[in-house]
């Protein structure tokens, strides 16, 4: 395939009718489903179940919750860094990669 060429598929911003048809379908069982999940969470046979459709309806009416990580170093880096290494430092991570394949280190 030549870069650069469209080589069939969709265009860009034309959705796929198989996913609308499926959202069209969706919306119109979903307030049975959401009074489905509210019968469960009201007379479910078993806690679990009970839970589960309490958890259900939350999240659709507030969306899942945000999770936090408090993490303590008393002043030491943590050990796994999440932030945009450097072009210098992917640089060196290259190199050293580069370097070790060539001496025959293999990291799987």
């Amino acid at each position: 395939m030549a870069i650069g060429r469209e080589s069939g598929g969709r265009k860009a911003g034309t959705p796929n009718h198989a996913t609308q048809e499926i959202k069209v379908l969706a919306g119109v069982s979903a307030g049975e489903a959401v009074e489905r999940l509210a019968e469960l969470m009201r007379y479910a046979e078993n806690e679990t179940r009970r839970l589960a459709a309490i958890r259900e309806l939350l999240d659709r009416g507030f969306g899942r919750p945000t999770l936090y990580a408090d993490v303590k170093t008393d002043g030491e880096p943590a050990p796994h860094d999440y932030r945009e290494p450097t072009d210098e430092e992917l640089t060196e991570i290259i190199l050293s990669a580069k370097s070790d394949r060539a001496n025959g280190k293999n990291h799987a």
